[in-house]
């Protein structure tokens, strides 16, 4: 169930890869989105165990789960990155950062729960660490060039991430903020 990447299950071999999509918030109150990659027998099988976290959606073989997490927490940093610069260059532009925020928020709901990060440069506790995300946007680069996708935004977005990651890599991922924060250029590179 960890975003571990799909080469770990061959070395496993378990019957069924099932990550979740959702932050810790979500797992508590059970609406989890489970993707398990695996046989319909197999995750059929483990359904009982694995509805309890919320919604389970059979996504593929095996493999598919774990590949489909890492196309999610590549939309994930890139969301986070977008919303930090969008953030900060209205708030350059004279918006009022509360405001800013809120329309964000209209486009990407699941920022909500990281106001504090974007309005008030609080990033602990952490729901999702930077060095955390910088881990799957390697994973998910790796997968996707041995695919041969083209992701140059993806790895853009992982450039951003190290960089922030490379300096408070425990913060949550709304610590990515900082670098634009600091560098009121960042936009125009």
């Amino acid at each position: 169930m960890s975003t571990a990447g799909p080469d770990v299950l061959e070395e496993l071999a378990p019957l069924v890869d099932a990550p979740v999509i959702g932050a810790p918030p979500a797992v508590l109150g059970g609406v989890e989105l489970v993707i398990a990659g695996g046989a319909r027998a197999d995750v059929d099988r483990v359904r009982p165990v694995l509805a309890r976290l919320g919604e389970l959606r059979h996504v593929g073989p095996l493999g598919s789960g774990a590949r489909l997490k890492l196309v999610a927490n590549s939309m994930l940093g890139a969301l986070v990155l977008i919303a930090a610069e969008l953030q900060t260059a209205g708030e350059v532009a004279g918006l009022d950062p509360e405001t800013i925020f809120d329309v964000l928020v209209r486009f990407v709901p699941s920022l909500a729960m990281r106001r504090a990060g974007y309005l008030e440069d609080r990033h602990e506790p952490a729901m999702f660490a930077l060095r955390d995300l910088r881990k799957d946007l390697d994973l998910a680069l790796s997968t996707f060039h041995r695919a041969d996708s083209h992701v140059p935004i993806t790895a853009l977005v992982r450039e951003w991430v190290d960089e922030a990651a490379a300096e408070e890599a425990d913060l949550d991922i709304s610590a990515v903020i900082r670098r634009y924060r600091q560098r009121p250029d960042a936009a125009a590179r």
